[in-house]
């Protein structure tokens, strides 16, 4: 993980911190969006530029991107490995999303694919920052 951040907890409890914090539109489809007036934010696109500190520039569609490869709508793999966002949902977390939270969402999936459909189907970040503590992601 290239950033300031020491640890998985730490970086993921200060990402709880921005989500919760009422600073930041929220928006969907992109980890950021909107134009140099009216920025809005995925919950995922908050974890990259505001905790690990990513930059983010428009790219040739004029959309929001950052790293290598110019990603607009996941977070690098870098980032997702090193937070455990790429570990698949387990059997507790599968119940918890599809039965407590009415999302349809594969034994396939990964923790970052849960979070974009929290994101863009309606849980604000206040909602998205309480399940991430519930989860224990942080740990």
């Amino acid at each position: 993980m290239t950033t300031t951040m020491t640890t998985k907890k730490e970086a993921i409890n200060r990402w709880v911190h921005e989500l919760k914090s009422g600073e930041y539109q929220q928006g969907t489809g992109a980890l950021k969006s909107g134009d140099d007036e009216f920025i809005y934010y995925c919950c995922l696109g908050v974890l990259a530029e505001k905790v690990l500190g990513r930059e983010f520039f428009k790219d040739g569609w004029e959309e929001w991107a950052y790293g290598e490869n110019g990603n607009t709508g996941v977070l690098m793999s870098e980032d997702s490995e090193a937070l455990g966002l790429t570990e698949n949902i387990t059997q507790e977390e599968l119940v918890f999303f599809n039965d407590k939270h009415d999302l349809y969402i594969s034994d396939l999936a990964d923790r970052e694919w849960a979070l974009v459909k929290l994101n863009d189907n309606g849980y604000n970040f206040e909602q998205i920052a309480g399940i991430i503590e519930e989860l224990g992601w942080a740990e």
